[in-house]
């Protein structure tokens, strides 16, 4: 087990790398906490593959867990899901020598520790990170926030964790996407600081995208290292901890313009990354050979130099309100060689607007070239435990192409029992099974698809409410909902988004109840009875209404 420390002014912490943390989480944490009384806030994702080896360890320290899920994405990083952590934080009798356990990703990190920062003036918490990109970077340091629709991570503060517990085992579960978004850190850490950790990740492409164990503890090891280190000369972030915004300048102008969650944090900082080593060799300031190094790296682990049909003056209104501005002046971090980077506050929007164009038009030049640094063919990931689908690596992916239509999929109360919840009625196909056979079906029609699954009334409203923000239509599963939750009828009403309702089992030949839908009214249609297929056939309906009554706004258009 590797264990870094980190000095901090509000006290120091232990960063623990190794596998099995999460299941020895409890021997860790007896002696750190003063009290039993432990809330473990994660998402139901997480919760599925983690939770229950995570609360056994507690228990067997001797602590006492309660749980408090929030839904799975950066949309609900927001102050209203803050208040309702805090509101069961209070419910449970959070007493003031309590502890609260992130456990996921940064987003669960972020929001948690903000959570703890503000609940009776703060409280102790530790981050127990399940995603490269949350091990690597957002749990080190302390910085914790939410998002407003004006901007990521506008309201926060500098919290430290009282421990860090990075499982390398929980990474064999992530998505290949989540997975790369998680190497942009790395190597952004290893442009920052480490030439040795350059190296490695060139070195050892292969067994980096294979999540060889063994090498991932010391890739993990020196990037933590890396941030730790400047977290330590600057705690506050009034300098040298300004290098790690290296690529998030454009990158988190990028999350904001997209839509938070439908562009990964790791992708829009590779891009960001592109941009800034083609500003700072515009400026004569890095080396042309370095600049090409870190296009190559980035490419060689299928990560995005480019944002198809994104332009600079959508851009640069998000990057003004970047809060990383000073003086009027917005900062950026500029590359000056493999191993450093430096802060500078007079780049002009010309200068970003030349750097764009660079950009894409060396996206267009490589793409379908080879991505490996060595010219060997990529390696697909092997398979992954905990049923979570793994999608194949590409081999490059140098620009990220906007989708045509983004749909959210819903799924209500105790659907996440799925495989094992009355098969003879249900089936016995699980949750994940159909959200993978979604995601493989939204990509043949080109479109974007979110699954989400929620066992509370309150919480599948706000995601209706929240839809707008980022869908087109929505496919839902109200479960028990369908025949009781007025204010889901509501909200659907409201949001004005067509949606078509379908459920897995016949609700005409079942019980007098259920044969009565709130929701269905306000739907397009509704599908039951043909189990995991009756999904695929209303996402493709979905996807029909939306072509035709986009071509029909065309020709009006036109005419």
């Amino acid at each position: 087990m590797t264990v870094r420390r980190v000095a901090a002014g509000r006290g120091s912490y232990s960063v623990y790398v190794d596998r099995g943390l999460i299941s020895r989480a409890g021997e860790v944490l007896r002696d750190l906490l003063s009290s039993p009384h432990v809330v473990v806030v994660t998402n139901p994702t997480v919760a599925r593959l983690y939770l229950e080896p995570l609360r056994a360890s507690l228990r067997r320290a001797g602590l006492e867990p309660r749980v408090v899920e929030i839904p799975d994405g950066e949309e609900y990083k927001t102050l209203s899901w803050a208040g309702f952590v805090w509101e069961q934080c209070a419910a449970a009798a959070l007493p003031r020598d309590g502890a609260i356990v992130a456990l996921g990703g940064g987003v669960v990190g972020d929001l948690a520790g903000f959570v703890a920062a503000g609940y009776m003036r703060g409280i102790a918490w530790v981050d127990v990170p399940t995603t490269l990109l949350a091990q690597v970077d957002s749990s080190i340091g302390g910085k914790v926030a939410v998002n407003l629709p004006q901007g990521k991570n506008l309201v926060g503060a500098f919290h430290p964790p009282l421990a860090v517990l990075s499982d390398l085992d929980a990474l064999q579960t992530l998505s290949y996407r989540e997975w790369q978004s998680g190497l942009a850190e790395v190597i952004k850490a290893a442009i920052l600081g480490d030439e040795e950790l350059t190296a490695l990740m060139a070195r050892e492409s292969a067994a980096v995208r294979r999540r060889d164990p063994d090498v991932l503890a010391e890739v993990i090891s020196r990037a933590v290292a890396v941030k730790a280190s400047i977290v330590e000369a600057d705690e506050r972030e009034t300098g040298p901890r300004m290098l790690l915004n290296l690529g998030h300048t454009v990158g988190h102008a990028l999350e904001a313009l997209a839509g938070y969650g439908s562009l990964r944090h790791g992708e829009a900082v590779a891009i960001g990354m592109e941009v800034a080593a083609i500003l700072a060799e515009a400026r004569g300031m890095l080396a042309r050979e370095d600049g090409a190094a870190i296009h190559r790296l980035l490419k060689a682990y299928g990560l995005p130099v480019y944002h198809e049909g994104v332009d600079i003056g959508e851009l640069w209104p998000f990057m003004e309100r970047d809060k990383k501005k000073q003086g009027g002046r917005i900062r950026f971090v500029l590359p000056q060689r493999l191993g450093e980077a430096v802060v500078v506050q007079d780049v002009t929007r010309e200068e970003v607007a030349a750097a764009w164009q660079e950009a894409g038009r060396r996206a267009q030049e490589n793409a379908g070239a080879g991505a490996d640094l060595r010219g060997a063919e990529a390696v697909q990931p092997g398979p992954r435990a905990g049923g979570i689908r793994e999608e194949a690596a590409p081999a490059s992916s140098p620009v990220v192409r906007k989708p045509r239509w983004h749909i959210l999929v819903l799924h209500g109360p105790n659907l996440n029992l799925l495989g094992r919840r009355e098969p003879e009625i249900y089936g016995t196909v699980t949750l994940d099974q159909i959200d993978a056979q979604l995601a493989e079906r939204a990509a043949a029609l080109g479109v974007e698809v979110r699954c989400q699954q929620f066992n509370g009334e309150g919480q599948m409203v706000e995601a209706v409410q929240a839809a707008p923000a980022w869908a087109d239509g929505i496919v839902l599963n109200p479960a028990a909902y369908t025949h009781s939750s007025v204010a889901l009828r509501d909200a659907l009403a409201a949001v004005r988004l067509p949606a078509v309702e379908v459920h897995l089992s016949n609700v005409a030949g079942r019980e007098g109840f259920r044969q009565r839908s709130l929701t269905a009214p306000v739907c397009l249609g509704v599908i039951s009875g043909l189990g995991a297929r009756g999904y695929r056939l209303a996402l493709e309906a979905l996807v029909a209404y939306l072509k035709e009554r986009g071509e029909q706004k065309k020709e009006e258009r036109n005419t």
